[in-house]
């Protein structure tokens, strides 16, 4: 009995030291985990460092106009609000708060009015007296750079008419054509900004001048950014997609759209644009969207499921992504086109794998039922959209070839018409 109770007891202190030494192994473990982790935190922000901040420091104002987008959306929203003011408090944008009181019809808080202008004023008062020394005392260089302060402030404020004023003052002062440029682009943020599409227009026509007579390879492909955009808001979704694609590998752009921005807008205009070969080969096996496109909700579907002929998961992606295009501020007020352009490829690209199908199974490929099939193609078919005829006593769908070159005919005898009536008002006035 003494023999095991010795035994027991040698086993015990064995069990202590043993408890002691794992203690003692955990915390030089966590000691050196902790150390590791500093390390890792130091080398993140490291790794964390932007080269592109100031790039994206030039477009912060959009962030600004996608709030109030949303907010014109559902003018209820007052934590949406809360978050405008917020940033016009930020930034002192008086001006810019007289525009949001006479757009959404809201309270004007005077003292809020008050230290805008005393501010501003007082901000407006110091750039323009460095403008003014500069003009006396230094050179070139030094009055451009004065003269963009000032309309930098004047844009950061939201004012748009001494923005532009101010803009085309300092592109008086700029004498290379990268200042020219940035200028000019500058000034087409703070039209997109308002929202005036004959400004962006002018600027962009003017930046596009200066490129060819000397721009770089990095402001050429956002100035194509730039002209993608505005051909978004004019509905032209061809060119759109011709200049996003040309600027997709070497995009910079980011004061207009983050990269996930600009790859969804990309695709949409892309699907409605491009054929399927063209399709495949420069968006769906693009390295750079496949990149990214997994990080945005149902897009990859949206643009796979058309090209693999799955038509019920493409028409499900569509209205999934109904409420991002909605709330996208360059695509909402073109949504109904694009949802109406998508159905429209759906059906041609179905059909023509036919000369005939059954109703019920065009049907079920869809996802719908027979009548609202039917009464969707009738519309397409109607405004001859669709080159197809609908046999209702049959349940069949027939397919028409279209007759390119009867139709190439009658474009040459139109085209025709239009310059020989041309020609005889010229030949009038000449003989005037």
């Amino acid at each position: 009995v003494r023999g095991v109770g010795h035994c027991f007891v040698h086993f015990c202190q064995l069990r202590s030291a043993a408890s002691t030494l794992v203690s003692w192994c955990f915390e030089q473990s966590s000691h050196k985990m902790s150390s590791k982790g500093e390390k890792k935190d130091k080398e993140t922000a490291a790794v964390e460092y932007d080269p592109y901040k100031e790039v994206k420091a030039k477009g912060a104002e959009f962030n600004l106009s996608n709030l109030v987008f949303q907010y014109s959306l559902n003018r209820e929203d007052h934590a949406l609000q809360a978050k405008i003011l917020e940033q016009v408090d930020k930034y002192n944008m008086g001006p810019y708060y007289q525009y949001l009181v006479d757009r959404f019809h809201w309270t004007v808080d005077a003292g809020r009015v008050k230290n805008f202008a005393e501010t501003n004023k007082k901000a407006v008062d110091e750039l323009q007296a460095a403008l003014d020394d500069a003009v006396e005392n230094l050179g070139e260089g030094e009055q451009h750079d004065a003269a963009v302060k000032l309309a930098e402030h004047y844009a950061t404020i939201g004012d748009k008419a001494k923005t532009l004023e101010a803009l085309d003052a300092a592109l008086k002062k700029a004498f290379s054509a990268g200042q020219k440029i940035d200028i000019t682009l500058a000034k087409a943020r703070a039209a997109l900004f308002f929202g005036d599409r004959v400004v962006l227009k002018e600027a962009l026509e003017k930046a596009a001048k200066y490129v060819e007579d000397g721009g770089d390879w990095d402001r050429r492909n956002r100035l194509q950014v730039y002209q993608g955009t505005e051909a978004i808001l004019t509905r032209n979704f061809k060119k759109a997609s011709e200049l996003f694609l040309s600027s997709l590998a070497t995009f910079t752009c980011f004061e207009l759209h983050n990269y996930e921005e600009f790859v969804f807008l990309t695709i949409v205009v892309s699907v409605l644009a491009l054929n399927r070969p063209d399709l495949k080969a420069k968006v769906i096996d693009s390295p750079e969207i496949l990149s990214v496109v997994g990080n945005i909700p149902h897009i990859g579907e949206f643009l796979n499921a058309l090209y693999d002929c799955r038509y019920k998961n493409f028409m499900e992606a569509i209205v999934d992504l109904h409420e991002k295009l909605v709330g996208n501020q360059y695509l909402s007020a073109h949504v109904d086109y694009v949802l109406r352009e998508c159905r429209v490829l759906a059906y041609s690209q179905f059909l023509r794998s036919y000369k005939s199908v059954t109703m019920s199974s065009m049907a079920a490929a869809f996802g719908y039922g027979e009548e609202f099939l039917d009464v969707e193609l009738a519309r397409f078919i109607a405004v001859k959209r669709l080159s197809a005829r609908i046999d209702k006593v049959g349940g069949i769908v027939e397919t028409c070839r279209p007759d390119t070159k009867n139709a190439q005919y009658q474009a040459v005898i139109k085209d025709g018409d239009h310059l020989l009536n041309r020609i005889q008002k010229l030949s009038r006035v000449i003989s005037v």
